[in-house]
């Protein structure tokens, strides 16, 4: 079975103001993760990003958010694929960004490709933190799962379904995620991949699916201190691979690190260590 790779990454909350929030990112942060990949030796096929794309924007903002995955897209050959977050706008979002006519219904879609089968479902409800999946969705999810695909499927959302590591958080999660959690727990799905908590947590769904959650783009949170989250400034993404029918998921930092060695693969697999 071909091998995939991609990047997923969450959070942007992109805002093309100069007077922007520090805690939003501009196009020139969000773009540093594309020149990131692009370097990489494995190139990923795309990028997913699972919500909160854009920071509470209009449908100019969603303009310019599409303009700006359009030359993501032309310069490092990156397609990019959008889940819808909280302080992402329905509205706006289709008039600006898929320029339809608005309209609030849920945005879910399929992408197949040779190794891989992406599900993405909106769990987004406008004004409100927490996240939800309506019937309409959930009995689509379904229909898609009981088809009998032999890709493996990967299935993205704003909203982590279960608890993350820092469980006072939890309240503003999925909503109702046993749902969510009964349906997959009928099909053989790779993962979940999930934003919104602005770090990174690997949890197991009761029926066995694994569920990830990636850390934020425009900020990264720290474990509490003093009883109190830190917001910090760090750029951060999820590299993941799908080969042998196994889903693998790789947290990494983008800023400068020192480099302490290199070896290649090959030096690694040959390498001995000296008696």
């Amino acid at each position: 079975m071909e091998e995939v790779n991609f990047l997923h990454i969450s959070d942007t909350h992109l805002c093309f103001e100069e007077n922007r929030q520090p805690i939003c990112s501009s196009p020139q942060r969000v773009e540093r993760v594309y020149a990131a990949a692009a370097a990489l030796d494995q190139k990923p096929a795309f990028v997913l990003i699972t919500g909160d794309f854009v920071h509470e924007g209009d449908a100019a903002a969603y303009a310019a958010a599409r303009l700006f995955v359009q030359t993501m897209e032309q310069r490092y050959g990156l397609p990019t694929y959008v889940a819808l977050g909280n302080h992402d706008r329905h509205d706006a979002f289709y008039r600006g960004f898929c320029e339809t006519p608005a309209h609030s219904g849920p945005y879910y879609y399929k992408i197949k490709m040779p190794g891989l089968r992406l599900l993405v479902l909106d769990s987004a409800v406008d004004d409100q933190v927490l996240g939800r999946l309506d019937t309409e969705q959930l009995q689509w999810l379904e229909e898609q799962l009981e088809k009998g695909c032999t890709t493996p499927t990967v299935v993205a959302l704003h909203h982590p379904p279960c608890g993350t590591t820092v469980h006072a958080t939890n309240g503003n999660n999925l909503q109702q995620p046993d749902l969510f959690q009964h349906i997959l727990e009928r099909y053989p799905v790779k993962a979940v991949l999930a934003g919104h908590k602005h770090f990174a947590t690997a949890a197991m769904l009761p029926g066995g699916t694994p569920a990830y959650t990636g850390a934020g783009v425009a900020f990264a949170i720290d474990m509490p201190q003093g009883g109190a989250l830190n917001f910090v400034d760090g750029l951060q993404a999820q590299f993941c691979a799908v080969y042998d029918n196994e889903f693998y998921w790789s947290p990494f930092c983008l800023d400068e690190r020192t480099v302490l060695g290199r070896m290649t693969p090959r030096q690694m697999r040959e390498y001995h260590a000296e008696k």
